[in-house]
Protein backbone atom coordinates (compact mmCIF):
# COMPACT_ATOMS: atom_id res chain seq x y z
CA UNK A 1 0.00 0.00 0.00
CA UNK A 2 2.82 2.42 0.89
CA UNK A 3 4.56 1.59 -2.39
CA UNK A 4 1.38 2.44 -4.34
CA UNK A 5 1.04 5.80 -2.52
CA UNK A 6 4.66 6.75 -3.18
CA UNK A 7 4.29 5.73 -6.84
CA UNK A 8 1.15 7.87 -7.15
CA UNK A 9 2.88 10.83 -5.50
CA UNK A 10 5.84 10.47 -7.86
CA UNK A 11 3.58 10.53 -10.93
CA UNK A 12 1.67 13.50 -9.54
CA UNK A 13 4.93 15.38 -8.90
CA UNK A 14 6.17 14.66 -12.43
CA UNK A 15 2.81 15.77 -13.89
CA UNK A 16 2.93 19.06 -11.96
CA UNK A 17 6.56 19.57 -12.98
CA UNK A 18 5.67 19.13 -16.64
CA UNK A 19 2.90 21.73 -16.37
CA UNK A 20 4.96 24.25 -14.43
CA UNK A 21 6.70 27.30 -15.90
CA UNK A 22 10.15 25.94 -15.13
CA UNK A 23 9.84 23.24 -17.79
CA UNK A 24 7.67 25.21 -20.20
CA UNK A 25 9.16 26.30 -23.53
CA UNK A 26 7.44 29.71 -23.37
CA UNK A 27 9.97 32.35 -22.40
CA UNK A 28 9.43 35.98 -21.45
CA UNK A 29 11.01 38.47 -23.80
CA UNK A 30 12.69 40.99 -21.52
CA UNK A 31 13.35 43.41 -24.39
CA UNK A 32 9.66 44.24 -24.79
CA UNK A 33 8.16 46.97 -22.57
CA UNK A 34 6.18 45.86 -19.57
CA UNK A 35 2.38 45.88 -19.62
CA UNK A 36 1.87 47.65 -16.29
CA UNK A 37 2.37 51.10 -14.86
CA UNK A 38 2.54 52.66 -11.42
CA UNK A 39 0.27 55.40 -10.14
CA UNK A 40 0.89 57.45 -7.00
CA UNK A 41 -2.00 58.62 -4.82
CA UNK A 42 -1.20 61.73 -2.79
CA UNK A 43 -3.11 62.16 0.45
CA UNK A 44 -3.00 65.32 2.60
CA UNK A 45 -5.09 64.95 5.76
CA UNK A 46 -7.03 67.97 7.03
CA UNK A 47 -5.74 69.15 10.41
CA UNK A 48 -7.60 72.47 10.84
CA UNK A 49 -4.64 74.51 9.51
CA UNK A 50 -4.40 73.34 5.90
CA UNK A 51 -7.89 73.68 4.45
CA UNK A 52 -6.52 74.88 1.09
CA UNK A 53 -4.20 71.86 0.63
CA UNK A 54 -6.20 69.08 2.31
CA UNK A 55 -7.39 66.21 0.14
CA UNK A 56 -8.99 64.12 2.90
CA UNK A 57 -10.93 64.78 6.06
CA UNK A 58 -12.29 62.79 8.99
CA UNK A 59 -16.09 62.92 9.03
CA UNK A 60 -16.63 60.61 12.02
CA UNK A 61 -14.07 60.61 14.82
CA UNK A 62 -12.93 57.38 16.50
CA UNK A 63 -15.40 55.99 19.01
CA UNK A 64 -12.85 55.51 21.80
CA UNK A 65 -13.37 51.73 21.95
CA UNK A 66 -9.71 50.75 21.68
CA UNK A 67 -6.50 52.38 20.54
CA UNK A 68 -6.75 51.70 16.79
CA UNK A 69 -9.11 54.46 15.54
CA UNK A 70 -12.08 52.06 15.60
CA UNK A 71 -15.08 53.71 13.92
CA UNK A 72 -13.15 56.55 12.26
CA UNK A 73 -14.49 57.41 8.79
CA UNK A 74 -12.44 59.47 6.34
CA UNK A 75 -13.50 60.84 2.95
CA UNK A 76 -10.95 61.74 0.30
CA UNK A 77 -10.50 63.36 -3.10
CA UNK A 78 -6.83 62.69 -3.83
CA UNK A 79 -4.79 63.58 -6.93
CA UNK A 80 -3.15 60.66 -8.75
CA UNK A 81 0.15 61.22 -10.56
CA UNK A 82 2.58 59.14 -12.58
CA UNK A 83 5.51 59.90 -10.23
CA UNK A 84 6.12 60.53 -6.55
CA UNK A 85 6.18 64.33 -6.83
CA UNK A 86 3.08 65.88 -5.26
CA UNK A 87 3.35 68.93 -7.53
CA UNK A 88 3.45 66.98 -10.81
CA UNK A 89 0.45 67.08 -13.13
CA UNK A 90 -2.39 64.80 -11.96
CA UNK A 91 -3.58 62.15 -14.41
CA UNK A 92 -6.65 61.17 -12.37
CA UNK A 93 -8.45 61.65 -9.05
CA UNK A 94 -9.15 58.98 -6.45
CA UNK A 95 -12.42 59.74 -4.68
CA UNK A 96 -14.08 57.75 -1.93
CA UNK A 97 -13.95 56.90 1.75
CA UNK A 98 -12.37 54.48 4.19
CA UNK A 99 -13.12 53.42 7.73
CA UNK A 100 -11.37 51.54 10.50
CA UNK A 101 -13.38 48.49 11.51
CA UNK A 102 -11.41 46.62 14.16
CA UNK A 103 -10.77 47.35 17.85
CA UNK A 104 -7.75 45.09 18.34
CA UNK A 105 -5.55 46.07 15.36
CA UNK A 106 -5.53 48.44 12.39
CA UNK A 107 -7.90 47.16 9.72
CA UNK A 108 -9.35 49.38 7.00
CA UNK A 109 -12.12 49.06 4.44
CA UNK A 110 -11.68 51.26 1.37
CA UNK A 111 -14.20 52.19 -1.32
CA UNK A 112 -13.07 54.49 -4.09
CA UNK A 113 -13.33 55.39 -7.75
CA UNK A 114 -10.53 56.44 -10.02
CA UNK A 115 -11.61 59.21 -12.40
CA UNK A 116 -9.18 60.02 -15.21
CA UNK A 117 -8.81 63.34 -16.95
Amino acid sequence: MAHQISKTLLFFFLFVLLLSDTVSSVRINLKKPCKHFILHIHNVAYDSDNAANATSSTVVNPLGLGTFDFGKIVIFDNPVTMDENFLSEPVARAQGFFFYNKKSTYNTWVACTLNGY
